[in-house]
Order: structure tokens, then sequence, then C-alpha cells
């Protein structure tokens, strides 16, 4: 017997004037049961590799496995309408009938910003994996260490941001987006530097790089500008967190 999804009607959005429909929860349960898929092919994996002696596969294994289920639980949370908070949009670009104020009331999902500061490591923990020519010679962190404090700059700048309704959210914006770009050019040096004869990593990480700039444009059009609405923000962010935190994971761990 078909069910319809209830979650909107369970977890009400009191107090809002955009948030999301039925429609985007389920969105976001589709994306939760993909994630949760994966993690659970990758946990078999990690558990049939794992007491193989002197094997790379469970090293390899890790960060898709742990990627997919952060993101997993974490698109359970907004499925089900939860882990958000109400912040008055800067703009009146998205509008409706019944706004409270102007510009209106916005929902911001500030699980989803707390689910990628606990992956994005995953997925830069897979290319600093490759960057040495053994897993036993993997000691040197000082390059994972920067990569990692800059992304995870970017997250809390752009979770902050999206709790401001002043225009001084765009200076979050600015410090995060100014930090991604700073990963994003260490990591490409390191891989230019130690894998400039492996194409296929540098073809992935070109992919990445471009998922990455892709975020802050996210951001820019739901919760910095109020262009578009939380159900399109759903799926914009959706499609990029598969293709990062599965697709390119994946990749990686088979090359």
């Amino acid at each position: 017997i078909a069910r319809d999804n209830d979650a909107i009607e369970i977890n009400e959005p009191t107090g809002l004037d955009m948030h999301i429909t039925e429609e985007g929860s389920n969105w976001l349960w589709a994306a939760f049961s993909l994630f949760t898929f994966v993690s659970l092919i990758y946990a078999a994996l990690y558990i049939k590799n794992h007491f193989k002696k002197d094997s790379p596969k469970p090293f390899l294994i890790i960060a898709p496995l742990l990627s997919s289920l952060i993101l997993a639980y974490t698109y359970f949370t907004m499925a089900s309408n939860l882990g958000w908070t109400d912040i008055q949009a800067q703009f009146n670009h998205t509008t409706v009938d019944n706004s409270s104020v102007t510009p209106g009331i916005r929902q911001i999902f500030y699980s989803k910003w707390v689910g990628y500061f606990l992956a994005w490591p995953t997925v830069l923990y897979s290319f600093e994996l490759l960057s040495y020519p053994s897993i036993k010679s993997f000691k040197n962190v000082t390059s994972l260490l920067f990569e990692l404090v800059m992304t995870q700059i970017f997250v809390l700048s752009l979770l902050i941001s999206s709790l401001i309704k002043s225009s001084y959210k765009w200076g979050y914006f600015t410090f995060g987006t100014f930090s991604l770009l700073l990963a994003i050019f260490t990591l490409a040096h390191r891989l230019t530097t130690i894998q400039k004869q492996n194409k296929n990593v540098l073809c992935v990480f070109s992919f990445l790089a471009l998922l990455w700039i892709l975020y802050p444009v996210a951001f820019g059009l739901s919760e910095g500008g109020n262009v578009i609405e939380p159900d399109s923000e759903t799926a914009f962010y959706g499609v990029l967190d598969v293709l990062q935190f599965i697709v390119v994971p994946t990749i990686l761990s088979f090359i």
C-alpha cells in the first residue's frame, strides 16, 4: 500500500514563508536512500577486506564509506524536515503571497553544513592517499592539514553566512570562498607534482574542482541570494553531494 510522505505534516515548517514542500522532501528521501545503499555496500567491502594481511583496500574504502554514511544521516535529517532554522532573506527575489514580512522568512538547513563539516575531509583523504607512492609512506600530513583547515573554514563560513540576514553575510561568504580556492590550489599543485603521469587522477581532480566551485554558486542562489526556492536548493545541493561524496571517492578507490 502506497503511503504519502507526511514528514512535512509531522514536523511542520512553522513560522516560515519559504520552505521545502512534499516534493522537496521526496527528493531528499531519495538521496538518503542512495547514500544509505552505498554506505552498506562499502561497509560490506570494508569488513571483507579488513582481515586480509597487507591489503591496501581498507584504506581506500574508508573515504566512500564515511562520506556516504555521514551524508545518509544528514539527508535523513533534512528529509524529515528537521535540523533547520528560520532566517529572514536579504533579498526579495523569491516570494509567496502570504509572506509575514518582506523579504520573507526562509528555511535554512544548518544540518547540511554540519554534514559537510564531517564529510568533506574524507574526499581530501582520498586524494592525499594517492599522493604517496605507497600506503606505508603516508606520513607527511602537512598539506592535508592545510587543505583540511581551508575547507573547514569554507564550510563554517557559509554556515555562519546562511544564519545572517544582513549584507554582512557576504563577508563570511568571501572568507569561505577564498579559503576554498586556496585548498583547490594546494591540492592541484600537489597532484600535478606527484601524479603528473596519472591522467585519470588529474581528470577526477579537475571534475572535483568544478564541483567545489559550484557550491558557492549554489549558496549564492539559495541561502545567500534567495533566487531559487528551497525545493530547487535541495536539488542543486543534492546533485553536487552525490557527485562529490559518492562518485568521486568511488572512482578514486578503484584507480
